[in-house]
């Protein structure tokens, strides 16, 4: 696809608006992350122009709180795919080093004995069944190219059910024990504070396997408890 036929966003404009107008261009999703996967190749290098060191630490600060906010914007959409009837897709939200990652995936995959944690078998990827974030792309999670920060929560959720529509399918169904204890921890977070369910360090040692709220920037690391076993 010509640039020519990619609009440009308007002044003011949101990324549902400026999605709608796409889709009223005959602008397909799958169109638009084609194109822009070509104009804006992963190795740009966003920084490669001379700026001041403490301006690229303030632009720097500034993209993470963006990632961790499209993060939590991801754990809200669960929760509305919940009040659609989705109440088995579940997270596995997890560490190693320095990066937050989550899993969502259906309750089939998750620990009988650990309501938060998964067994991150290569299978369930290659076969569609796990979609993942990570805290260094939350604005453009699971790999898709539009920028989720200024779309709204179910628009997100819309795009999901297209986009992992396996994961959807197999995540239909009613858990109303985990769609409540996912509410309560959702109040309970923000992007500052995500949950973590697992840790490993740089020795790759297990370090814990319970629930805890793993605090970014300023606020308060909690703990809260697991969420219910999964009972089909």
């Amino acid at each position: 696809m010509a640039r020519k036929d990619i609009p440009d966003i308007l002044p003011g404009e949101s990324d549902d608006d400026y999605d709608a107008r796409l889709k009223a261009l005959g602008i397909t999703d799958e169109e638009f992350d084609e194109w822009f996967n070509a104009e804006f190749p992963e190795s740009d290098n966003e920084f490669s122009h001379s700026i001041l060191s403490e301006d690229v630490e303030v632009a720097d600060k500034s993209k993470e709180q963006a990632n961790l906010a499209g993060c939590h914007k991801i754990l809200q959409m669960v929760g509305n795919l919940h009040s659609r009837g989705y109440q088995r897709l579940r997270i596995f939200p997890w560490s190693r080093g320095l990066s937050w990652v989550c899993d969502l995936a259906p309750a089939d995959l998750f620990d009988p004995e650990n309501g938060a944690c998964m067994e991150s078998k290569p299978e369930y990827y290659s076969a569609g069944l796990v979609a993942r974030i990570l805290s260094g792309n939350g604005c453009r999670p699971f790999g898709w190219k539009r920028d989720i920060s200024r779309m709204a929560i179910p628009r997100i959720a819309d795009l999901f059910l297209e986009r992992h529509s396996l994961i959807a399918r197999e995540s239909l169904g009613s858990d109303w024990a985990y769609a409540g204890w996912y509410q309560e921890m959702l109040m309970r977070t923000s992007p500052e504070l995500l949950p973590l369910a697992y840790y490993r360090d740089e020795h790759e040692n297990e370090v814990y396997r319970s629930l805890r709220l793993y605090a970014f920037g300023e606020a308060q690391e909690g703990e809260m408890p697991l969420p219910p076993l999964y009972r089909p």
